[in-house]
Formats: structure tokens, sequence, C-alpha cells
């Protein structure tokens, strides 16, 4: 079995073959973009039982996977992507003991990813007790990075990735060699807490239609795992960020006729995002406002239209497809001056490249919009 993994930064798409008895395969319909390549053998039973994503042994074109050749897809042509030579070897092993500040016997969760050409790619999910040992094995020779996280009631409540109302946190990459047997001690820490308010300079004092708004923090360095909090009905929030270092923030379930007007990360005006320090608090102040403008318009045979505030913020910004006609539309955007370009699907597919938004929008149309207002877009003005 032979699986494509697309992005660099993000592994976005999966396809997955089987090879003939001469080790030949083929795939058809690829997305334009680049991709990196992985083996398995197993059964026919075991490849329509599972997900190729379910078996941990996988046997990668390299001997050091962080270094895995990809190839770039092009749209319209046939691409040979070679001759890939793979060795045996034994399964490496990681194990070892995560506690310090947790109690013991408060249970926690590892989630296990692996780095495979610059990207990380989740592999599995362990569940241990503080101060108890851990194993995790059948891995791959490679760059591996741990998310650890412990809440104080119990492992019932770590059934997920997305972190909510986590306690304790740590990180950590690991480097593991073909038969390795690696011990590991992990500390874990009181995880970043963030408190705030929402403050809405609203007609309606209602922040949401139907379900109850929260706030989602999403790491901008591979740094941690997706976390949130629930904003109460007087627009307060209170919780702990699963994260080390930059943190993006996103507000959902929030009324669609809102849009941020001001955030104020400790004390000071800032873009949209956090940094998240374990061990300590950080207070947010986001102002919300009503009537966000729309942008809508005709990308042609771009694949997306991305726009974004400019100077843009951590690689910030918004975007959509295009429909089959070329029509695209923005909703619920700030007031402010921004930058508009079409991106086609060979650009798109680095978008989690760094500065990637920054080189599509470098020389893009530039646009003013106000609030309530619905700006049309030409792109013949546009000097990409």
């Amino acid at each position: 079995r032979l699986w494509w993994l697309r992005g660099k930064r993000q592994l976005t798409e999966e396809r997955v073959a089987f090879t003939d008895q001469e080790g030949m395969f083929r795939l058809e319909a690829l997305t334009p973009g680049d991709y990196i390549v992985g083996f398995q053998k197993l059964t026919i039973e075991q490849a329509e039982r599972d997900s190729p994503l379910r078996y941990p042994r996988v046997l990668w074109p390299s001997s050091n996977p962080d270094n895995v050749s990809g190839f770039t897809v092009r749209g319209g042509v046939e691409s040979n992507a070679g001759t890939f030579n793979y060795a045996r070897g034994t399964p490496p092993k990681i194990r070892g003991a995560a506690g310090s500040n947790c109690e013991r016997d408060v249970g926690y969760q590892i989630t296990v990813h692996q780095r495979i050409g610059g990207a990380l790619m989740k592999r599995q999910t362990e569940i241990g007790q503080c101060g108890q040992p851990f194993a995790i094995t059948d891995l791959s020779p490679g760059t591996y990075r741990l998310f650890f996280m412990a809440v104080g009631d119990g492992v019932s409540t770590l059934a997920s990735t997305e972190m909510s109302g986590t306690r304790f946190f740590a990180t950590a990459e690991i480097n593991v060699a073909d038969g390795a047997d690696l011990d590991v001690q992990v500390k874990l820490v009181e995880a970043a807490g963030i408190t705030g308010k929402v403050i809405c300079e609203c007609e309606k004092v209602q922040l949401a239609t139907e379900d109850r708004p929260d706030i989602r923090f999403l790491a901008l360095e591979e740094n941690g795992l997706v976390s949130k909090v629930e904003v109460r009905d007087d627009g307060t929030f209170e919780g702990r960020v699963g994260i080390v270092g930059p943190a993006r923030v996103v507000l959902e379930n929030f009324r669609p006729d809102l849009y941020i007007k001001r955030f104020v990360y400790a004390g000071s005006e800032a873009g949209h995002t956090i940094t998240a320090t374990p061990g300590s608090n950080a207070s947010v102040e986001i102002t919300m406002a009503e009537g966000p403008a729309t942008v809508k318009g005709n990308g042609g045979k771009s694949d997306h239209v991305v726009i974004a505030k400019w100077p843009i913020t951590d690689g910030d910004f918004e975007s959509t497809e295009v429909d089959k006609n070329g029509d695209f539309k923005i909703q619920n955007i700030a007031p402010g001056k921004y930058r508009i370009a079409r991106v086609g699907a060979e650009e798109w597919s680095q978008k989690d490249l760094p500065n990637a938004a920054e080189q599509w929008l470098e020389s893009a149309l530039e646009i003013t919009l106000a609030a309530r207002e619905t700006q049309t877009i030409s792109f013949k003005a546009n000097r990409q």
C-alpha cells in the first residue's frame, strides 16, 4: 500500500493505491501540488478493514524521514515518481514516565505526531497515569513530537485531540533510530492560563444566535494542540491553553453580523495572536462591533481568493474557494485597508509554508472596506 501526503507543514490530503506484483503503482485525479510518499506491507484483509493512518509501522523511502524527498504534481501532465527503495528493521520504542506537578494516578493523554518531510502527521494516541510508566511501540525511525495533557478528574475527558479543561501540559520532540529503546522522563507543568472578556459595542447584546460561543487557540509553530475555552453569557472566559509559544485566536459560534473591532492582549492592542507560556496567565480583551463588510467578484480560473490586512500579521488571512463560474464571496470582514489576490491550485497547495500569504499579497490589489459595505472586486487592476 502506498499513500501520498500533500503539503509540507501540514499533511492536508491523503490518497491510497496498491502496488501490483512488480511493485508498480498509479494514482489519478491528483490535486496539483507537492507530495511525499510512504509504504506499508499488509494483507488485503487488513487493507479493507482499516485506514492506512491506523497502522503505525510505515516504511518511508528514506533513512531519515525528516528529509523525505518529495516531488511536485502539475496539472494536465503525467508525473513519474521514480523508483523507491526501502529497508526493513527493528521498530524503535519510546518509553518513560510523565509526572512532577500533576498528582499521582491523574490520567493523561499522549498524542504522537511523526515529522515527515517537515510536516507533522498524527500517528497514535496513548493513555497513561501520572507517575506511571508509558510505552509507545511499533514506530518508524525518525523524529516525533509528543504532546502530553492531563486533567484533574481522570482520563474520561481526554477522548479528543482538542484540549478543553486541561490543567497540565508538556511537549517534547524526540529522534529515534532503528531498533532504539529510548527512555524519556517528562515533567508536566501547569498549562498556560488565559482569561478575558468579549465586549460587544452592539444594539443587540447577545453574542451568539444558538450555540454557545467559544474561543479556539491554534498553535502557529507546531508547538501544541488546538485548545478552546467557552465564553460565558456575560462575555467573560477563563481556561488553559495546551500550547507553548505563539497561537492564533479564532472566534467561533458568534453572530455572523459581528466582527472584531479591537483585540487587546496583555494590556496592548495587537493582532489576533497570543504567546502562551506554561505556568503563567495572560489576559485578552476582545471588542466586537456590528456591521462587517463583504467582498465579492469573479476570480476567473483561480482556485482560491485570499484577503488580509497589510502588512500581514502572523500570516493571518481569510480565504474562500471560487465556484465553477469563478465567482466568490468573503463575508464578516472588519472594516479597514486590505490586499486581495487570486491564488491558483498549485500556489494554494503551499499555503502552510512560512510567508506564503505574504508572497501572494506582496503586489496584490489594495482595497478599503467600510462598515456594512459590500464591495465588488475587479482583478483587472491587480498587478500580479
